[in-house]
């Protein structure tokens, strides 16, 4: 048996806080993909996702990361 399904997800999230300020950021996903089970509570899962982030001060955590991705 099959089970298609497809979904779309937002995150915001603080990834950085000192004295002065917090810098945010922002990401989402689209995915699809198909439930393929054996039995009625065993089976297999097929997806493909695609997704990013935008966000100030990447730096500020890990040097040479972009401001998006």
């Amino acid at each position: 048996m099959a089970q298609p399904y497809v979904g779309a997800d937002t995150i915001f999230v603080q990834y950085y806080k000192d004295a002065i300020g917090a810098d945010w950021a922002i990401g989402g996903r689209i995915r699809a993909g198909v439930d393929l089970l054996v039995i009625p509570n065993f089976g297999f899962n097929l997806n493909l996702a695609f997704g990013g982030w935008s966000g100030q001060n990447w730096g500020l955590i890990e040097q040479g990361v972009g401001k998006a991705g």
